[in-house]
């Protein structure tokens, strides 16, 4: 194997959670507040470059920011992740997410969210969602937290390279966990969304983390990704699965 090769090989490896995830883990990305009152920012962003045999560019960006204000609680997610070697663009993703959360209770929240979304490799050319449902919060004390979620969600689908576009209306529903054992920090989200109509046309997500605090705003985290569709392209693998590791900077 080539030099050149090698390391397209191993930027593949570390970008291919973002382009080939289609369900966003949002129970993951949610910010603990102390307060009724409070903004929580977080970028995380990665360049590499390498000059061999040819140009190879790799570029993901991740930006989440949330405000609380008492009962109400506005989510911003983007991601972009980006890899051309030469003239060839390998991954090109995308996405947005906005969600509101009101709490009803201590354990009841509604929610209401929509996302767009782009990703040459699995060719969406655009994928629009807008959904809203109730999240059943179980406290587990000092130690974590146990949700329950199930949201009606209307999609619009175009497939790239074809004339298909769907309009669906889906049932998501999801279970996440997060244990603190400070330092260590364990989290688990699995999604499960069919189609009103059709339980055989689903998708299936599980993403599991651990995350080591090394510093006051400085983790290490290491996460496995399981992401299955049941209507994707038949020249598109629709079990996809794996392992990364990374640092993440908290503002």
């Amino acid at each position: 194997m080539t030099f050149y090769r090698f390391w397209l090989t191993c930027i593949c490896t570390l970008t291919s959670i973002v382009c080939w995830s289609q369900i966003v883990n949002i129970e993951d990305r949610r910010a603990n507040f102390d307060d009724s009152l409070g903004m929580f920012e977080r970028l995380d962003l990665g360049v590499n470059f390498i000059k061999n045999e040819k140009e190879v560019l790799a570029v993901n960006g991740d930006f989440q920011i949330e405000f609380l204000q008492h009962d109400r609680l506005f989510m911003s997610l983007t991601q972009l992740t980006f890899l051309k070697a030469g003239t060839e663009s390998f991954v090109n993703s995308g996405l947005q997410h906005l969600r509101y959360s009101y709490k009803w209770s201590k354990k009841f929240v509604w929610e209401v969210f929509g996302q767009i979304q782009y990703n040459e490799q699995l060719r969406i050319r655009l994928r629009g969602l807008a959904g809203s449902g109730p999240r059943l919060v179980v406290d587990l004390k000092e130690n974590g937290t146990i949700n329950f979620g199930a949201t009606y969600m209307w999609e619009y689908d175009e497939i790239a390279e074809t004339d298909e576009v769907h309009h669906d209306n889906r049932l998501s529903t999801y279970v996440s966990m997060n244990y603190n054992l400070d330092p260590l920090k364990i989290s688990s989200t699995t999604y499960y969304q069919p189609l009103f109509n059709d339980i055989s046309d689903y998708r299936l997500s599980n993403q599991t983390t651990l995350s080591i605090q090394i510093h006051k705003k400085w983790s290490l985290k290491v996460a496995f990704n399981l992401n299955f569709d049941s209507r994707l392209p038949e020249d598109v693998p629709d079990l996809v699965y794996s392992i990364s590791n990374g640092i993440r900077y908290r503002f």
